[in-house]
């Protein structure tokens, strides 16, 4: 099925058409998921809606900026084995959006155990590319992913299925950078 969505704006000659893709393999599932506490965070680029004129959702070139010893997981995937969600919810206060990540990590470990005790109780702001190489960033300084860690030894394979969620009140932007998201965080 073909979709061509239209944003028509107050002027006719203003018409923003949204590339949907045809052009492009579509791939699913994530590649790369980075995991930053918020108080390690000294400068976290933001987007605002509002003073977006290009309707691109995209967040400029900017770096990130992380304090000296500052803790950072990164986490890269086996095609299929992590996703995210991203879920409009309306009621009585508002429209809110239902942010998850779901990463199955194969073979209980030392390390992912190791991973579960220390992100335990804590929040953080994730940054995850996909496969199809874009990059978004997922909470802010102010409201940041909690993770579950469920061990599974229970079949024919063992694994540990994780799952972050994160009710934010808007949709989370894309970050418009080129090469490694490494090369795009400086450290104080």
């Amino acid at each position: 099925m073909a979709l061509e969505l239209l944003q028509f704006k107050a002027i006719y000659q203003n018409l923003a058409t949204i590339d949907a893709g045809f052009d492009k393999l579509n791939r699913g599932g994530l590649s790369e998921l980075y995991l930053i506490l918020p108080s390690s965070i000294s400068v976290l680029p933001s987007y605002n809606l509002y003073e977006d004129a290009t309707g691109q959702f995209n967040i400029n070139a900017t770096h990130i900026t992380l304090l000296a010893n500052s803790e950072v997981f990164r986490l890269r995937f086996l095609p299929d084995s992590a996703k995210y969600s991203e879920t409009q919810k309306e009621d009585d206060n508002g429209i809110l959006y239902e942010q998850i990540l779901k990463l199955d990590l194969p073979k209980t470990r030392a390390e992912v155990t190791w991973l579960k005790h220390k992100v335990r109780r804590r929040r953080y702001v994730a940054i995850y590319r996909d496969n199809n190489g874009l990059v978004r960033i997922l909470g802010t300084k102010e409201r940041g992913f909690q993770f579950q860690f469920k061990e599974d030894i229970s079949g024919e394979n063992n694994f540990y299925e994780v799952t972050g969620k994160l009710n934010a009140l808007a949709p989370a932007p894309f970050w418009s950078i080129t090469g490694e998201i490494t090369d795009n965080i400086t450290i104080l």
